[in-house]
């Protein structure tokens, strides 16, 4: 009566064992799928962070021969952070500038293959073929690469195939003690704690497009990034620029020296006028504020004057400003037009 049993027992026993190898192997085998492709995914990410981190930090003088002259290495001075510039006009502008020092140029791989035959090609743009002799001029070395690496090098900005490694900008700081101007009728613009790069961009584009004299950079403002560089066209590069680290040090001594210093403000500030009746009689310095608060009271009482710019009366109140770079724009052409 046992003995049925006990065979029944064995051999779902048997059953079990099989099934357990069976499904041991499965996930041994997806096991192995998987550790496969978390590695790959780890060297290619690997690969990404190498080939964008190489020259973060050029720890010695070294010499890049690039395709220009052998002869004429272009030298990489030391412990200096790296930027990547990205876009034709940001990358053309800091080659002009002479305000950076650079490692190597991304070039999308289909734009590189045009620069082979750059006197007889039909698809390159003038800034790009100025770009490519000045690269070679300098011995910068060339790095062809394809979309995808210059898509994750530019954070996904509009690259337009070209990426500058180089060293951040160099700008100086303005003292109060010689900030002194000779010239009767110079514009200044102080641009206090604009922190979105893409307004302080726009701003930097307006200040070099009218030809405004210096622009300075308050503590909290947003830092000159490739971001408001590729914002202002690249002319962040070429820009008159300046920090200060006292602004109401440097506003009361620009005041004290006969200046006008004009701060921006809403239209319903009861003590700020219309910009329409601003005269320039002599040197001026243009405040802008941040985008939400404005000017800061302490430099608000450095002010000889508060300007704003009247709306339409057909605007409706709830659309009660400009944006900060437009409305600095705007007063900046009408205080260079007088």
């Amino acid at each position: 009566m046992n003995q049925p049993n006990r065979f029944l027992s064995l051999a779902s026993i048997s059953r079990i064992v099989i099934l357990r190898h069976l499904c041991c192997s499965r996930n041994h085998k997806g096991n192995i799928q998987r550790e496969y492709f978390k590695r790959a995914r780890a060297k290619r990410k690997r690969e990404i962070y190498q080939s964008h981190n190489s020259h973060q930090q050029w720890n010695s003088t070294t010499d890049l021969v690039g395709k220009g002259n052998d002869d004429a290495p272009y030298k990489i001075s030391s412990n200096c952070d790296t930027e990547l510039l990205f876009g034709t006009h940001p990358v053309y502008a800091a080659l002009q500038g002479n305000r950076r020092q650079f490692s190597h140029l991304y070039v999308r791989m289909s734009l590189y293959k045009e620069l082979q035959n750059v006197h007889t090609s039909q698809v390159l743009s003038t800034i790009v073929k100025n770009i490519y002799q000045q690269v070679l001029s300098l011995s910068i070395p060339i790095i062809p690469a394809d979309k995808r690496r210059l898509d994750k090098l530019s954070a996904y900005g509009v690259h337009q195939g070209l990426i500058l490694s180089s060293s951040p900008i160099a700008v100086d700081h303005i003292h109060p003690i010689t900030s002194n101007s000779k010239s009767s009728s110079a514009v200044w613009m102080l641009i206090c704690n604009v922190v979105d790069p893409m307004n302080l961009g726009g701003l930097i584009r307006s200040a070099v497009y009218l030809g405004v004299d210096k622009v300075i950079l308050s503590p909290n403002c947003s830092k000159l990034s490739p971001v408001v560089s590729k914002a202002s066209s690249g002319a962040m590069e070429v820009a008159p620029l300046s920090y200060v680290t006292d602004t109401c040090e440097l506003l009361l001594q620009l005041r004290n020296s006969g200046w006008n210093v004009l701060g921006t403000t809403s239209s319903d500030d009861s003590e700020s006028v219309p910009l329409s009746s601003v005269t320039l009689n002599q040197s001026t310095v243009l405040i802008v504020g941040n985008e939400g608060k404005g000017i800061d009271e302490n430099v608000t009482n450095c002010c000889t004057h508060l300007i704003n710019i009247s709306s339409h009366s057909t605007c409706p109140s709830h659309v009660d400003s400009l944006n900060v770079s437009v409305a600095g724009a705007i007063i900046l052409n009408h205080l260079k037009s007088m």
